[in-house]
């Protein structure tokens, strides 16, 4: 079995940092009826998230957020921490952040328009 390369525990939940994915383990609590329906595990592919979102823990209790390109903020994508499992969240999200590809910066052409956007174009479009 694969060992990750991090790994932190949420709210009925843990994250699982693997080379090429980010995995999402949910606990039943044993409590709750309708939780216990939603348990379930995801992978999340490393070059498909578009950006974290982190809302640090404080009186209340904080998140993590991956979003995924093409696609609306999901509550699938996220986990609930506490202050005492932050430091570990904030580990994690700084290793996922250096794995995450950069996406290119849009070239210019040299008259302020990126290559995508000719001249006729933007004509075209009335710009």
């Amino acid at each position: 079995m694969e060992q990750p390369l991090i790994s932190a525990k949420g709210i009925l939940c843990e994250l699982l940092l693997f080379p090429d994915r980010i995995g999402i383990v949910r606990k039943d609590s044993g409590t709750n009826i309708l939780y216990r329906t939603l348990t379930f595990g995801k992978d999340i592919c490393i070059k498909n998230i578009s950006s974290i979102l982190f809302k640090a823990a404080d009186e209340s209790n904080g998140y993590i957020q991956f979003e995924i390109f093409g696609s609306t903020p999901s509550s699938e994508n996220t986990v609930m921490f506490n202050k005492s499992q932050q430091p570990h969240i904030e580990e994690l999200r700084d290793k996922l952040q250096t794995m995450i590809p950069q996406k290119p910066a849009p070239q210019s052409n040299g008259n302020g328009l990126g290559d995508s956007e000719k001249p006729a174009d933007c004509y075209a479009k009335g710009i």
